[in-house]
């Protein structure tokens, strides 16, 4: 593995302007949900990518994009996803557009080559269909997924296979996403340097500071909040710092003791809440009974306790992400489901597959923050 070399990113002015980019959203043959934005590298055509708040920076299949179109530097990189999928390949370097609005200057981004399966899990989406029918994030059904994963989390992975944040580099040091909610059917938004009348409501959290490894590198913030799970069926309550993915279809508690098992019994009335001093949010659902409430439990890695909470979140408030100034926010949405009401899904089946779009147990160290393990796809029995 090679180290990229250091480029002055990270100084963009914050002069764009209000940009609005569609979310859109998928269903996969499966039942699981996908979100996707537009995204360009150079002069190559728009392909949608997967949005991924759970991991940092863009990669793109190399058949997606023109050879023409970015500068391949030679740096080897590689990436793997708690799924088990690796994606390898190179460094490239292009000015990137997320929804037509372009970055200032050329980013590094991944141009994967190849797709395979990670040591810590030889059997994994990337291993269930050829090549040519492989798609991030298409839980290794053929034809299904995306030719691109755009990382948006304010935590950065320095060294190899550095990517960086397309959005830090079009000028929007602070953007909103709301999802759609399942089975709505026009798109969500991703909302680049919203104005002031759109930042009002939202209960904000400060984050910890991610160093740069050095000069060229970002730096960053550890975007995971203080977050609690508490189970009033049973009584049980779990609190760790948690974090948002809007990759991951599933809630995982990463947890000291734990083991690979579901958390809680499904039909179980939960309610996921996240505090800032004497504020807190909170949402209520019923577990495994609706899009994103699958909960399952995982052994901790030393002591380091967390929360994966998914995507269920975004379903009930608005996420604000202020990368200039280390906060995140979440404010209440006048059109969130539900949590004994919400349609379900169309199965009954007790099957929960997560497939989680962040580093996995696998990952070199400078790819996998503060040593996180995550898992996993699972089917647990009942």
């Amino acid at each position: 593995m090679l180290l990229w070399p250091g480029v002055a990113f990270g100084q963009d002015s914050d002069q764009a302007g209000r940009v609005v980019v569609p979310i859109s959203q998928t269903l996969l043959p499966n039942g699981d949900i996908r979100y996707s934005v537009p995204v360009r590298v150079g002069d190559s055509v728009t392909v949608p990518a997967l949005l991924d708040t759970g991991s940092t920076g863009l990669r793109v299949m190399q058949g997606a994009i023109f050879s023409t179109s970015y500068q391949d530097t030679g740096f080897q990189s590689l990436y793997e996803f708690g799924g088990g999928d690796r994606l390898t390949g190179t460094i490239g370097e292009a000015v990137v557009s997320v929804g037509g609005v372009p970055t200032e200057a050329a980013v590094p981004f991944e141009v994967v080559n190849q797709a395979s399966c990670a040591d810590f899990r030889p059997v994994c989406s990337a291993s269930m269909v050829s090549a040519q029918d492989y798609g991030i994030g298409g839980d290794g059904i053929a034809g299904q997924g995306f030719q691109a994963i755009l990382g948006v989390s304010l935590t950065v992975q320095n060294g190899a296979s550095y990517t960086a944040n397309p959005l830090t580099h079009i000028g929007a040091r602070r953007w909103i996403i709301e999802l759609p909610e399942p089975g709505q059917s026009g798109p969500g938004s991703l909302i680049l340097n919203p104005d002031d009348s759109e930042l009002q409501g939202f209960q904000m959290f400060q984050l910890g500071v991610v160093p740069s490894a050095g000069a060229g590198y970002d730096s960053g913030w550890v975007d995971a909040l203080p977050g609690c799970l508490n189970d009033a069926t049973n009584g049980q309550d779990f609190c760790a710092p948690a974090i948002l993915d809007t990759g991951s279809p599933g809630i995982i508690a990463d947890m000291v003791g734990g083991q690979t098992a579901p958390l809680w019994d499904r039909n179980d009335n939960v309610t996921m809440s996240f505090s800032a001093g004497n504020q807190t949010m909170s949402l209520p659902f019923v577990a495994d009974r609706n899009p994103g409430t699958g909960l399952l439990q995982e052994p901790a890695q030393g002591n380091a306790t967390r929360l994966l909470d998914g995507f269920l979140p975004f379903f009930y408030f608005d996420v604000l992400y202020d990368a200039a100034n280390g906060q995140m926010g979440l404010r209440a949405r006048a059109d969130a489901p539900s949590g004994v009401t919400a349609p379900e899904q169309q199965s009954d089946d007790p099957v929960e597959v997560i497939q989680l779009n962040a580093p996995g147990p696998g990952a070199p160290a400078s790819s996998t923050p503060s040593g996180m393990k995550l898992p996993v796809v699972i089917t647990p029995s009942q």
